[in-house]
């Protein structure tokens, strides 16, 4: 069992004070095993009080799209702030997959004015490099909607 291995099996087995310290030594690695990503997707979706978990898949160098589908499906469905800031962070600044990207449009579209519809809107303004195809859906929405 390696370091990663080891830390991750403390984190499922501890009580919740100390997953935030176990946490925390695993925040500075870049480059996390895809058991480790999975390890700590399930824990944040799992359970509402992990954003910490959520916030450490920020630090890695890519995601897989299971991943960052499973950030969007939490921003566009979860009414709690930490939830959706955590899986902001997790998906910082990365290009989406273009089934996510529809995702956000298309709650933003759905749901003016609240939590989630600001949410949707702030994450498709962090995004680096949005499709042809989006930039069109979202040019479309500016000359309806104002």
């Amino acid at each position: 069992m390696n370091v990663q291995e080891y830390l991750l099996q403390s984190i499922k087995e501890v009580d919740p004070q100390a997953k935030v310290w176990w946490i925390s030594l695993l925040q500075h690695q870049r480059d996390l095993t895809k058991e480790a990503i999975d390890t700590l997707t399930s824990l944040f979706i799992e359970n509402d009080n992990e954003p910490d978990a959520g916030k450490l898949l920020e630090n890695q160098a890519s995601l897989p799209d299971k991943v960052l589908d499973a950030m969007i499906a939490l921003i566009t469905n979860s009414g709690n702030p930490s939830v959706i800031d955590a899986a902001l962070h997790a998906i910082g600044n990365r290009n989406l997959p273009d089934w996510d990207v529809d995702t956000l449009i298309s709650t933003m579209t759905r749901e003016p004015g609240n939590l989630v519809h600001d949410t949707a809107k702030m994450t498709l303004a962090s995004i680096p490099h949005l499709s042809d195809n989006a930039l069109e859906t979202i040019s479309n929405l500016i000359i309806r909607d104002p």
